[in-house]
């Protein structure tokens, strides 16, 4: 198997079983009695455990993560002093937060934590990146908790499937457009979204509500 194939692969699995601050998975959290010479930043037991597997790809495992921009802070602006579409690491930087003047963060990832409850205020949403996941049934809670907030971040682990679908339903009923439509604004502001295919049949199931129920013309 090609290497590339093969992180493809681990950091799929990765990504869909977990999520918090391992430096491998970046989704449980590190185990701090596990020290770990490439990864300063800790590492949980389930990656401990897989790491002897992975060594000889560590080189390239980082430089794909790196490529794709897996540790840079990302935060795109979707609709100006409103809505915003980001990663996990954009959701922790705090410069980044403030920068924006972000008040509201919509967390879509399964067991993502609140990066601080005090000073922003959190809906959260336990989403697997997976083509079985229902989102269709929480876009209403979604799009009333933005319409509600102030400066509202939507993230997820990259920013390209999960919360690029919740902000892209936003997208089609606030501005009264198809999902082909919403994609593409959404896309010029973040070219990196890339909703599975699971959430795009969803999205064109939410389009022909909004036309059942007149919010978008046929």
């Amino acid at each position: 198997m090609p290497h590339n194939n093969l992180i493809c692969i681990l950091l799929q699995f990765f990504s869909l079983k977990h999520l918090s601050t391992c430096e491998v998975c970046f989704v449980s959290d590190a185990d701090p009695q596990l020290i770990v010479e490439d990864f300063p930043s800790g590492v949980c037991k389930l990656c401990h455990s897989v790491l002897g597997y992975i060594e000889k790809h560590l080189p390239e495992l980082k430089n794909f993560k790196l490529k794709k921009g897996f540790y840079k802070p990302q935060i795109d602006c979707i609709i100006e002093d409103k809505l915003y579409l980001g990663n996990f690491h954009g959701a922790r930087n705090r410069d980044l937060l403030d920068k924006h003047g972000i008040t509201h963060v919509v967390v879509a990832g399964h067991h993502m934590k609140e990066f601080d409850k005090e000073k922003y205020t959190y809906k959260l949403l336990d989403y697997a990146d997976s083509a079985e996941q229902n989102i269709v049934s929480t876009f209403q809670e979604v799009i009333d908790f933005i319409d509600n907030g102030e400066k509202v971040l939507v993230h997820c682990f990259a920013g390209v499937s999960r919360s690029a679908s919740l902000v892209i339903a936003y997208i089609m009923k606030n501005m009264k457009l198809s999902y082909n439509q919403a994609y593409a604004y959404v896309k010029e502001r973040r070219d990196k979204i890339r909703p599975n295919n699971g959430f795009v049949k969803q999205l064109q199931i939410y389009e022909q509500n909004l036309k059942d129920q007149k919010v978008i013309q046929e």
